[in-house]
């Protein structure tokens, strides 16, 4: 069966038209594929039963990030001292889910819709930024993977049927890979600055042509412990920005989105009516 649709569904654009229009080519279809006709059926309801499909039949990574949101950043932790950032370019690779709550993980997602060949070289990206990696996948490959991983430093944990986590195997702290340029690289220029002044570097007064160069070699001349510290205390920060109390106003099924892409209440309200409306 078809299922672009749900790719195409859960994204940025689609949620903007549903909240700017009603209704979107991606909703529709998905629908009529997963729901079917229905008489008095809510948009809300619909798209819920959507979601519930994928949770049973089609466990994409947008399954897997959203229920990390809600089960590991909203439920185990809380949003006040944990922040989450998704899809974050780290060297060659590009990170699924970092979680940083007084140290920063990344989660690298493995589907069943997934295969292993470049999982390595992601890890060794990972590990030239962050300390602690761990890999999330499905009850199917977590023998496989078990295997793979079990003499490395790299943590393990299941999404089991009954849609909770499970953690096999705890991540290990390994800092030997470390590259200051690919953390230099991560951060934007006022994250930048930030960390090179809280470990007590000083801003070079050079042309703007050659800021760039300076700062990557005052960031390099810092001490390597203090300037983690800063690095993932600047990382974990961009969830300050984030309005918790109109994110609540999403429906849970586009949250992740809300949550990467900037919350707003004017929106949230849009997709409120949405829900609401009937289905047509």
């Amino acid at each position: 069966m078809e299922t672009s649709c749900l790719n195409m569904l859960f994204s940025k654009r689609s949620m903007m038209q549903l909240a700017d229009s009603g209704t979107c080519e991606a909703f529709c279809e998905a629908v009529v594929r997963f729901v079917g006709r229905r008489k008095c059926i809510t948009n809300g309801e619909a798209l819920s039963n959507v979601f519930s499909y994928m949770k049973r039949h089609y466990r994409n990574e947008y399954v897997y990030k959203s229920l990390l949101l809600k089960k590991i950043v909203y439920g185990r932790h809380s949003p006040h001292t944990t922040s989450a950032l998704c899809e974050l370019p780290v060297g060659g690779s590009i990170a699924d889910f970092v979680l940083i709550n007084g140290k920063a993980c990344v989660y690298e997602i493995k589907t069943d819709l997934d295969n292993l060949v470049r999982l390595e070289a992601q890890i060794q990206d990972y590990y030239r930024a962050f300390r602690f990696v761990s890999v999330v996948c499905s009850e199917g490959m977590s023998k496989s993977l078990s295997k793979f991983l079990e003499d490395s430093p790299v943590g393990l944990m299941v999404l089991t049927r009954n849609l909770t986590f499970r953690t096999l195997k705890e991540p290990v702290c390994c800092d030997t890979g470390i590259d200051s340029f690919v953390q230099f690289d991560l951060l934007r220029k006022s994250e930048r600055e930030d960390v090179i002044l809280q470990c007590g570097g000083i801003l070079p007064e050079t042309t703007q042509v050659q800021y760039y160069s300076a700062c990557l070699k005052a960031f390099k001349k810092l001490n390597p412990e203090h300037r983690m510290a800063a690095f993932e205390g600047t990382l974990k920060k961009r969830g300050d920005f984030i309005d918790q109390e109109a994110l609540l106003l999403y429906p849970e099924e586009f949250r992740l989105i809300a949550y990467n892409h900037g919350a707003n209440v004017r929106q949230a309200m849009q997709l409120q009516q949405f829900s609401r409306s009937l289905y047509r």
